[in-house]
């Protein structure tokens, strides 16, 4: 599996690098709390991606 690095050309990377200047520059957080509110939503949402990626394997 090859390492996913961000790609400012891809829409989806600018729509979370988005989100995390929002949280800093609009909601007040520091750069280390947007961060850490990153890795929270990660963890919530990991086993929805993994759910939906599962249904769009071919079944065997």
């Amino acid at each position: 599996m090859t390492k996913v690095r961000f790609n400012p050309q891809k829409r989806s990377h600018q729509l979370i690098a988005s989100a995390m200047v929002e949280m800093v520059r609009d909601e007040g957080l520091t750069p280390h709390e947007a961060l850490e509110a990153i890795e929270g939503i990660k963890n919530d949402i990991f086993f929805s991606l993994f759910e939906l990626k599962r249904k769009e394997q071919p079944n065997d």
